[in-house]
């Protein structure tokens, strides 16, 4: 998804798809976000004279949001996906296996 960079002193840059509601937030901090948001969401956010207020008032804790992947360039990219699949497997088979309780 493309963003374009915004003057916050917490948001780096904010993007938005209209075809999926999907807003994408990336914060100086560090870390990409996704947020299930409908469009006026955007816009206001977008609007607002504070962007980071708008979003802590307005989105953190009010519509479902998930980190984002970060693509890189080369093999290392690569690898980086790789990772990640194979811990969240890995992630998916831990935990108490619950055979019966007789």
């Amino acid at each position: 998804m493309r963003r374009q960079r915004v003057r916050s002193s917490s948001l780096e840059s904010v993007g938005f798809d209209p075809t999926t509601n999907e807003l994408e937030i990336e914060f100086r901090e560090g870390g990409v976000y996704r947020y299930a948001v409908p469009r006026r969401i955007h816009a206001e956010l977008m609007a607002s004279d504070s962007l980071g207020a708008y979003f802590a008032r307005r989105i953190r804790h009010a519509y479902p949001g998930w980190k984002v992947q970060e693509q890189q360039n080369g093999p290392r990219g690569s690898d980086r996906v790789r990772q990640t699949a194979a811990d969240t497997i890995s992630v998916l088979n831990c935990g108490p296996s619950f055979v019966g309780s007789d």
